[in-house]
């Protein structure tokens, strides 16, 4: 079991040699309840006969949290991310997500 924890946390330790960029991992109800407020905020601020389509765009998307969150909420979801392992990550999250949420979802390696 100690040799699954091992390589479990090396990629998380190796990137910190590979890029200089810090990575913290923000708690997924602290999104969807910011996500939330937000969708509130702008369905109360237009006629409800108008559409509208919510779009985030996430620099620095790590290992996709806010971007996967959003597109299993509704939101056209953009990430972009410079480090390979944490995009890595993130696309293979993306994979797991129902087909509707990955449609909605996009995810960059590279540079703005």
């Amino acid at each position: 079991m100690k040799g699954g924890s091992f390589l479990a946390t090396t990629p998380f330790v190796l990137m910190q040699t590979v890029s200089p960029l810090p990575y913290m991992s923000v708690p997924r109800r602290k999104l969807i309840r910011a996500l939330n407020a937000i969708t509130a905020a702008k369905k109360n601020g237009r006629n409800t006969s108008t559409s509208y389509r919510l779009h985030l765009t996430d620099l620095g998307s790590g290992d996709g949290e806010l971007v996967l969150a959003a597109a299993e909420n509704g939101w056209r979801s953009t990430g972009v991310e410079l480090n390979p392992t944490l995009w890595a990550i993130s696309s293979f999250r993306r994979f797991r997500l129902p087909q509707e949420a990955r449609m909605r979802c996009s995810l960059v390696l590279g540079d703005m």
